[in-house]
């Protein structure tokens, strides 16, 4: 149990994951030029983020208001190798960037199942996996519950205009990734 909880916790800790869409690419073909100076308003808009870390794999779209409201929908994908579950994370809140750190405060989150069909057949079909399901599904919530209102701090580095690179330590787990801006369609 104490496993499953670092497990949920180290998920729902992150601040920063991509939500994949069809269709959507996290990559660009323009120029990568480097900031002098990073502000809060280099930040503004809509990124795709990805984690790693630990055996959890998450991932979000997150919008960043230039009024300092965070918007995001995520995917917790578990155990990252081979995801047996996933479940699909909404947060609204705020975000503000100082010291080479974005932060975010959660004020409102929920969590849902988002598994796919192959996982709903292998859920379905054992009674084990039914019951393991069940705990981690509950343990996300609760600390979905938890990380409500407490900071979010996640190190930026290698900033661009088009990409950023992110790091987290939770516990003993240090979780890295990178953000990018979706190219327009």
């Amino acid at each position: 149990m104490k496993k499953l909880l670092l497990v949920a916790s180290i998920a729902l800790l992150s601040g920063c994951h991509l939500f994949t869409q069809s269709g959507t690419s996290t990559t660009t073909s323009q120029p990568q030029t480097s900031v002098d100076t990073l502000t809060a308003k280099h930040f503004v808009g809509r990124w795709n983020c990805e984690m790693d870390g630990g055996k959890v794999g998450s991932s979000n779209q997150v919008n960043l208001g230039e009024d300092g409201v965070a918007k995001y929908i995520g995917l917790i994908a578990m155990p990252k190798e081979n995801p047996a579950f996933q479940f699909e994370v909404t947060r609204d809140g705020t975000w503000s960037f100082a010291n080479n750190t974005l932060a975010y405060v959660f004020k409102k989150s929920s969590v849902k199942r988002a598994h796919t069909d192959a996982m709903l057949n292998n859920i379905n079909s054992d009674k084990d996996v039914q019951a393991m399901e069940k705990e981690y599904f509950s343990s996300v919530k609760a600390q979905m519950s938890k990380a409500n209102q407490k900071p979010i701090m996640l190190k930026v580095s290698n900033f661009s205009q088009h990409r950023f690179t992110i790091s987290q330590t939770v516990g003993n787990t240090e979780r890295s990734g990178l953000c990018s801006r979706p190219m327009a369609n």
